[in-house]
């Protein structure tokens, strides 16, 4: 008898056998902090979960969670605001780390911010020099370490918010691949980006800008400042810095709103949970995950055992790309669900991978504009459904500068995104994240790899 594992746990093996060790991931500070911070800032939320006390006015009320939060008096970029005659200060990292010279009628300075003064600030409503904050300031009922979080993040959205943009340029970053076998790909990747910026500069930039597109190297130390950072799949242990925005394709986990990292569509472990529901919904049955070359003896006890399909990836090792092969010379046919496209053409009738663009979805029309887009723009042939989904990510990102406004920063930019709920690309599904969710699609494409696939030409199958 085999034993046989839930499809919640074999994900989890799935993705701890297939992805890479997770590395340090991103540079600076510990990125836990910032994030941390960062949802305190934009949502009141604690490290507990919950909605953090804070206690405003002369009275001592406490305010209504949806109010608790710093972003609605100081800003999405933390650069503060005058309403009704009353100005709310800058609290953003270039501010709080410099001796203030105030103009106040008593002429009081306060010292520079540190961990513990922000704190008292945040408890007490004194401030750094120990002189009385006005007392529409929240008082904080919250911990040292949160507090020391939302300074952490503070420092993210002050000088460095500004990068990549000045005032005529928006520079982006396009992320180089060190995989060698990726490398046409990306190659691919980058034109095509560059002709859609080609396209959105002849036509006047966004609120005046032209955006320029510049090669970021995740390696390197010296990489030039980019208000956000485009790329196809992001790998686990790509270090990118925890206060640069990424729009990608696809990531090699879920990464939501622990990150700033912002993905169309689903990644390594939704694609295999797809994968498995799809399995169950047609009848085979929970598949085996085959994560490296099996003998011929593993092959036979699970014939044996009537199992209908496996799961497997292009990235688990050799041997696997003549599964079937192997698997029909023993007298068995199971249904091969593949993780991502084999590196070699599979014919078998059986075998089927996810797709996040389906071409059969798209009207023959979009398909040919298309076409002679690439035309115009001398762009090689090559994946179509890849060229698809980079101009579906320049068109989200188009969308998401526009809405940010002219006075631009990452802060403003990533709020516009999680803004976005229902964006049509013309190509993909319509697209949208929120504060707590950074995957612009639920589900995913079923697709057959082969033209005399015995199962319908697409099926939408979600993630959740």
């Amino acid at each position: 008898m085999i034993a046989r594992k839930s499809a919640a746990g074999s994900v989890l093996i799935l993705l701890a056998s297939l992805l890479l060790a997770v590395a340090s991931g991103r540079a600076d500070s510990d990125p836990a902090d910032a994030v941390r911070g960062r949802r305190l800032y934009r949502e009141g939320i604690g490290d507990d979960g919950r909605s953090v006390v804070a206690l405003g006015g002369t009275a001592g009320l406490p305010l209504p969670p949806a109010f608790s939060a710093c972003i609605h008096c100081h800003g999405d970029d933390g650069r503060g605001k005058t309403e009704a005659g009353r100005t709310v200060p800058a609290i953003r990292g270039e501010t709080l780390d410099v001796p203030y010279a105030s103009t106040l009628a008593d002429g009081r300075r306060r010292s520079p911010y540190k961990a513990a003064s922000f704190f008292t600030a945040l408890t007490q409503g004194l401030d750094s020099s120990g002189h009385p904050l006005d007392a529409t300031m929240p008082r904080y009922h919250l911990s040292e370490k949160e507090a020391a979080d939302l300074l952490t993040y503070l420092k993210t959205i002050g000088l460095r918010s500004d990068e990549g943009v000045t005032d005529d340029t928006i520079r982006i970053g396009f992320l180089k691949t060190a995989d060698p076998v990726q490398a046409e790909n990306t190659r691919l990747d980058r034109q095509v980006i560059a002709a859609c910026f080609a396209d959105i500069n002849q036509g006047g930039g966004i609120h005046r800008r032209k955006i320029e597109l510049q090669d970021v190297d995740a390696q390197a130390a010296d990489s030039p400042p980019v208000l956000l950072l485009l790329t196809d799949a992001l790998a686990t242990t790509t270090p990118v810095p925890v206060h640069v925005p990424v729009l990608c394709a696809t990531t090699e986990e879920r990464r939501d709103e622990e990150s700033l990292v912002f993905s169309l569509f689903p990644g390594a472990t939704e694609r295999a949970r797809a994968l498995i529901n799809y399995a169950t919904a047609h009848g085979l049955g929970e598949p085996i995950i085959i994560r490296a070359d099996v003998s011929d003896d593993t092959l036979k006890d699970w014939r044996d055992a009537g199992v209908k399909a496996v799961l497997l990836s292009s990235c688990a090792g050799g041997g696997l790309t003549d599964f079937g092969d192997r698997a029909r010379a023993l007298g068995w046919n199971p249904w091969q669900l593949w993780l991502e496209h084999p590196p070699v053409m599979v014919t078998d009738a059986r075998a089927l991978t996810v797709e996040a663009v389906s071409l059969s979805m798209i009207s023959a029309d979009a398909l040919a504009d298309y076409r002679r887009w690439a035309t115009l723009h001398n762009l090689p042939a090559g994946d179509l459904r890849r060229q698809l989904s980079m101009v579906s990510l320049v068109r989200l990102l188009g969308e998401a500068l526009k809405g940010a406004g002219h006075e631009l920063s990452r802060a403003k930019l990533v709020t516009t995104l999680e803004a976005e709920r229902s964006f049509q690309t013309g190509f993909t599904l319509p697209l949208g994240f929120s504060s707590r969710r950074h995957t612009a699609t639920n589900g995913i494409y079923v697709v057959p790899l082969a033209a005399s696939a015995m199962m319908p030409l697409s099926e939408w199958v979600s993630i959740e």
